[in-house]
C-alpha cells in the first residue's frame, strides 16, 4: 500500500487544496503531492526534523512496506520493523523539501565509499514528468535500455550506524564527458556547489529520518527562475536499501517496484506541486547567502581545495564571503567544478 488510507479519507472529507488536481486521493497511484509551506527554515542541517512537518493531517504521503513494496527477489524483510519507509514533500518558491522517515531494526554502515547496498535512501529526481520521460524521443541516455534522461539525478544517502554519514553519492549525465557519472560529495561540498542541504536525524534506536532541501535551480539540473510551479509535475522514483549483515545483497523497498535503470516498465512517478507554491526564485537566505552556477570539464591537474583562477587557495570557512561573480575551481573526485558565485 503506497499511501495510507487515513490520509486518503482525510483529503476527501476536508477538501485540501490538492483536490484541485485530484492527485491526492488514490492510495495506489504514482503521485506524491507537494504542499506549499511558509515557515520552512533556510538551513535544515540542525539535527532535528523541521517543525512544519508536524501537522500533516489530510495530506498525502508515501508508505513503503514489505512485502507489497519490495524490489523483486530482494524481499528478505522480517516484520514491519525491518523495514518501513515514509515520505512526505513540501515546497516554497525557493526549493523542495523531502522528509523520509525509516524504521529499521538494525543499522548497517557502508563498507566503502561506493557501497550501494548498505542502509540508504536511494532517490531519482528529474525535471521531466513520468509520462514525458516514458513517451519522449531522444531524451533518454541509453544506458542498458534505461529510462534515465539527460536531466535525471540519482542521490544515495546512507543512514549511518556507529556514526552519522558526512556525505552522499550523486549520479547524473555529464554533457562534457558524454557519460553517466557517479561522484561522492560531502555535506559542505553539496551545499557550496548546489545549495542542496541534507540532514540525517537520529530519532531512537529503530527510527531515523532524512530531511532534504533542493533549490529549484538545482533540481533536475535546474528549473529556470520565474518558472510557474503551481500544478507542475516532476519525476521521482526510488526507495530504501536495507542490509542487516545476514544478507550478501540488500533487501530493497521500491515505490513503484523497481528503479528507472530498468526501461521495460515506467518506474517513474511524479511530484505533483500544489497551488500556492508560486514561481521559481533564487535562494537569498541560504547558508551561503548566494546561489551557484556550476559547469564541469575534464582535466589532469586536480587541486584538493577551492582555488581562484589565478591559482590562489581560498581559506577554509571563507567560501561564503567571496565577492559576487567570483569564479572558483574545485576538485570533486573526477574533474574540476567551476563555480560562479552570483
Amino acid at each position: 500500500m503506497r499511501h495510507a488510507f487515513a490520509v486518503v479519507l482525510a483529503c476527501f472529507v476536508f477538501g485540501s487544496v490538492s483536490m484541485s488536481y485530484g492527485q491526492c486521493t488514490d492510495p495506489y497511484d504514482a503521485n506524491l503531492c507537494v504542499y506549499p509551506v511558509t515557515n520552512a527554515p533556510a538551513n535544515i542541517r540542525d539535527g532535528v526534523i523541521s517543525a512544519f512537518w508536524n501537522d500533516w493531517s489530510g495530506k498525502d504521503y508515501i508508505e513503503m512496506i514489505a512485502p507489497d513494496d519490495c524490489y523483486p527477489d530482494r524481499c528478505g524483510f522480517v516484520g514491519s520493523d525491518d523495514a518501513l519507509l515514509t515520505i512526505k514533500a513540501a515546497a516554497t518558491n525557493i526549493g523542495l523539501y523531502v522528509l523520509s522517515t525509516v524504521t529499521d531494526n538494525t543499522w548497517v554502515d557502508k563498507a566503502s565509499a561506493d557501497d550501494w547496498g548498505a542502509d540508504a535512501i536511494d532517490f531519482f529526481f528529474d525535471a521531466m514528468d513520468a509520462n514525458a520521460i516514458w513517451t519522449c524521443t531522444g531524451c533518454t541516455i541509453g544506458l542498458y535500455d534505461s529510462k534515465l534522461t539527460y536531466t535525471t539525478q540519482q542521490f544515495q544517502v546512507w543512514m549511518g550506524a556507529s556514526a552519522s554519514p558526512t556525505g552522499c553519492r550523486m549520479a547524473y549525465y555529464d554533457e562534457i564527458l558524454w557519460s553517466w557519472q557517479t561522484i561522492g560529495l560531502t555535506w559542505n561540498e553539496l551545499s557550496v556547489l548546489y545549495d542542496i542541504e541534507i540532514d540525517v536525524i537520529n530519532i531512537d534506536a529503530t527510527h531515523k529520518a532524512q530531511e532534504w532541501f533542493f533549490p529549484w535551480t538545482a533540481y533536475g539540473k535546474g528549473l529556470a527562475i520565474g518558472t510557474n510551479l503551481d500544478g507542475m509535475k516532476l519525476g521521482i522514483s526510488g526507495g530504501y536499501n536495507d542490509k542487516d549483515g545476514d544478507n550478501a545483497n540488500p533487501d530493497c523497498l521500491r515505490w513503484l517496484g523497481k528503479d528507472p535503470w530498468s526501461g521495460t516498465v515506467n518506474y517513474w512517478g511524479d511530484f505533483v506541486l500544489q497551488s500556492g507554491i508560486g514561481a521559481v526564485d533564487t535562494n537569498t537566505s541560504a547558508i551561503n547567502q548566494r546561489s551557484f552556477f556550476s559547469t564541469r570539464f575534464n582535466t589532469v591537474n586536480r587541486p584538493s581545495d577551492f582555488y581562484t583562477l589565478q591559482g590562489k587557495k581560498v581559506a577554509t570557512g571563507t567560501i561564503g564571503n567571496v565577492v559576487k561573480n567570483a569564479v572558483l575551481v574545485k576538485n570533486i573526485g573526477y574533474d574540476f567544478v567551476v563555480s560562479i558565485f552570483r
